[in-house]
Parts: structure tokens; C-alpha cells; sequence
């Protein structure tokens, strides 16, 4: 996702015209957004969830979130699966919390 997500992935003319609008959408998403970036932006949560504490992969996250939170849920909206970003949010939150609390407890 660090390297995948860009601004305009699908090289839309346009941001003003909803994704319903988008002549050929589905063609450009299949084209522009690789199978594994799909998959990574779809489920990140439920293996990050899963995941193990690691200080690097917790920072890895941050700067995920920082840099690239808006690419990420553009990609979503055109994956159609928009709906699952307030749950996907609220995991990684948690999980980030938890993390960080166990590592250092004070």
C-alpha cells in the first residue's frame, strides 16, 4: 500500500462527477488497480488485527495513515466497498492503542 496508493490511481478526467457517472469505470479500476492492492486495501484491517506488536510495523502504520489515509479510501470508493472505512478506521485505532499502551504502559 506504501508504494501502490497514488493520487488518481485510475486517471479519472475528472473528481467532479460521481463514480456511477464514470464512463468505463469498472475497465479503468480492473486496469489501474493490481489484484494485490485490491486485496491489501480491502483487508489490511483484519490482518493488521491479527498482527503481533512490532514497534516498525506499528510506525509503518502511522506514516500510512498520515501519508497515504485519503489514497487508500479513494480506492475503496472505486472498489465499491467505501462502506467498510469507519470499521477498517476503528481497528486499526484500536489495534495502534493497544499496541502502544503495551509497549509502554506509563
Amino acid at each position: 500500500m506504501q508504494t501502490g496508493l497514488c493520487f488518481n490511481i485510475c486517471q479519472l478526467e475528472t473528481s467532479y462527477l460521481p463514480n456511477s457517472e464514470v464512463t468505463n469505470l469498472d475497465w479503468q479500476v480492473h486496469e489501474c488497480i493490481p489484484a494485490h492492492l485490491s486485496y491489501a486495501c480491502r483487508l489490511c484491517a483484519i490482518h493488521i488485527q491479527e498482527t503481533q506488536f512490532v514497534r516498525n510495523f506499528a510506525q509503518e502504520m502511522e506514516v500510512l495513515l498520515k501519508d497515504k489515509l485519503l489514497l487508500w479510501i479513494e480506492v475503496l470508493s472505486l472498489l465499491k466497498v467505501l462502506n467498510i472505512v469507519p470499521s477498517h478506521l476503528a481497528i486499526i485505532a484500536s489495534w495502534l492503542e493497544v499496541c502502544l499502551y503495551e509497549a509502554d504502559p506509563n
